[in-house]
C-alpha cells in the first residue's frame, strides 16, 4: 500500500476498470433477460445465439488491444492507456445498437463488436496494475485491484439495472394506466391470471424497462474511458516495468 500510494496511475486506472466493471457485470447479467423478452427466445436460444460469440469477441478484443498497443509500444508508449480508452467510448454507439434493434441479429451484431472493442481494457488493467510496481509486489497489487473491482463493480452493477428496470417499468405503468400492476405480477403464475390487456402490457413493458434500462448503462462507458485517458499524464512516470 505504501508504494501503491505514490503511484497515482494505479488508481486512476482502478477507478476506470471498477466503473467499466460495474457497467460490464450489471449488462452481463441481465443481456440473457433481455434477449428473451425482446425475441422472445429460449435460455438455450440466447446462450448459443448470444453469449457464446459475444465471448469470444470478448476474447479477441482482449487480445488483439493487447497485441496491438505492444506492437505501437516504441512509437506510441502510452496506447496500452489510450487504445482500451478508445474501445470504452466506441463500444457505447455498438450497445445502443444492439439494445434498440428490433431485428434479432443486427441485435448480435452490436453486441458483439460493442464487447470485442470495450474488454480491451482488461489488458490494460493487467498491464497497468503489474507494471507500476516492483515484481515482489505485483500479485499483491493485483490482488487489491481486484478486490475493489469485484466490490464495487460486481456489488452495484446488477443492482443498478435491476432497480433501474423497476423504476422504469413503474414510471411506464403509471403513464399508461396501470399503476396497480406491480412488477411481480408479471411473472411465472402471476402473469397467467391477469386478463389479456394486463397480461400484454406486462410483456411488453417488461421487456421496454430493461431495455431502456440496459441502454442508460450502456451509455456510461464513456465514464471509464475518461479515466484510461488520464492515465495517459502519468503512465510513464509512475511505470516500473517498461
Amino acid at each position: 500500500l505504501r508504494e501503491l500510494g505514490s503511484k497515482k496511475t494505479f488508481w486512476i486506472m482502478t477507478a476506470g476498470a471498477t466503473l467499466a466493471s460495474f457497467c460490464g457485470y450489471g449488462i452481463t447479467t441481465f443481456q440473457t433477460s433481455f434477449i428473451r423478452r425482446t425475441y422472445e427466445v429460449s435460455q438455450n436460444e440466447a446462450t448459443l445465439l448470444f453469449n457464446v460469440p459475444s465471448a469470444f469477441a470478448a476474447s479477441v478484443g482482449v487480445f488483439f488491444t493487447g497485441w496491438l498497443a505492444e506492437k505501437m509500444m516504441k512509437r506510441h508508449p502510452n496506447a496500452i492507456a489510450w487504445l482500451p480508452a478508445a474501445g470504452l467510448v466506441l463500444c457505447v454507439p455498438f450497445y445502443l445498437i444492439g439494445f434498440s434493434a428490433e431485428n434479432k441479429w443486427v441485435a448480435l451484431f452490436g453486441i458483439c463488436m460493442g464487447a470485442a472493442v470495450k474488454y480491451g481494457y482488461l489488458a490494460a488493467q493487467y498491464t497497468i496494475g503489474q507494471g507500476v510496481v516492483g515484481m515482489r509486489t505485483r500479485a499483491t497489487a493485483t490482488a487489491i485491484l481486484l478486490f475493489i473491482v469485484n466490490l464495487v463493480g460486481y456489488g452495484l452493477g446488477p443492482p443498478f439495472i435491476g432497480y433501474l428496470s423497476d423504476m422504469l417499468f413503474a414510471m411506464q405503468a403509471n403513464a399508461d394506466g396501470f399503476g396497480d400492476i406491480a412488477r411481480a405480477s408479471c411473472k411465472g403464475d402471476a402473469l397467467a391470471a391477469l386478463d389479456v390487456t394486463r397480461q400484454a402490457f406486462c410483456r411488453a413493458a417488461d421487456a421496454s424497462a430493461l431495455q431502456r434500462s440496459l441502454v442508460i448503462t450502456s451509455a456510461l462507458y464513456v465514464l471509464p474511458a475518461i479515466f484510461f485517458f488520464l492515465c495517459v499524464r502519468t503512465l510513464q512516470k509512475d511505470l516500473v516495468a517498461k
